[in-house]
Parts: C-alpha cells; sequence; structure tokens
C-alpha cells in the first residue's frame, strides 16, 4: 500500500512511515517552558530575588537590574501578592502596548530568550524526548 506525502524509510525493516510535521511552540507554550525553567520556588512565583536572578542569567546588565525589577514587579503583577507567576510571564511575553520602556526592553530580553536556538532543543527534548 502506498503513502502519499512526505516518507520515510524506518532503518532495517523497510517499511515507509510518514513524516509527520512537528507543531511549532506558540509563544505562551514557550512562556510557560520558559517559566518553569527560571522559577526556583515549589509554590511556582518568583520573587524579587529570583527574578533578579533570572535577569542576571539572560544576560541583563547590573546597571539595568534594579530598574527593571522595580518596574516588573509592580507593572506586571495581577493578583498584588508580590510575586511574579506564569500568567503574570505571558502577559509580559504577549502584550503589545507597553508604554513603560523597561517593561518593552524586558519583554524583548524574555522573547528573544524563548526563540533562541538553547531554548528551543531543550523544548524539543522536554516535550518529543529527543
Amino acid at each position: 500500500k502506498e503513502i502519499s506525502g512526505p516518507t520515510r524509510f524506518s532503518g532495517a525493516e523497510g517499511k515507509r512511515k510518514r513524516n509527520l510535521p512537528r507543531r511549532r511552540p506558540s509563544l505562551e507554550r514557550r512562556a510557560v517552558i520558559g517559566f518553569e525553567h527560571l522559577v526556583k520556588s515549589k509554590n511556582g512565583k518568583m520573587s524579587k530575588s529570583d527574578l533578579r536572578v533570572a535577569l542576571v542569567e539572560l544576560g541583563v546588565d547590573d546597571d539595568k537590574l534594579d530598574v527593571s525589577l522595580a518596574h516588573l514587579i509592580p507593572g506586571m503583577d495581577h493578583d498584588g501578592d508580590g510575586k511574579f507567576d506564569v500568567e503574570d510571564f505571558i502577559t509580559l511575553l504577549t502584550r503589545e502596548d507597553f508604554d513603560d520602556g523597561v517593561l518593552s526592553y524586558l519583554q524583548h530580553v524574555f522573547t528573544e530568550w524563548v526563540f533562541t536556538h538553547e531554548f528551543t532543543n531543550r523544548y524539543k527534548e522536554m516535550v518529543y524526548g529527543n
């Protein structure tokens, strides 16, 4: 029986298998995976010190750290608990109407990170196991 579309041989068996395209993860899905990588606490939220470590890990300059943190939590903490959760992170990455230049800069830093080669490989390992 012929299989139409792109195929590959599966080694010694010689059977044809259909190459199914892998879905590209959405920005929201990448945000969730990225947040899970960055968060260190067991409650699933990032404190100010956790955010500082994450920003340093992502290469934010020391002179921009304090300003960034001063804007990030008050600007994005929707439930007012003083911590940054996954919903806040998704909003930071997907929101389009930032008037605040610091939040726009942080959005760029985090968005660029979730689309890097290293992050994409980590995502593939987590989702596809290869």
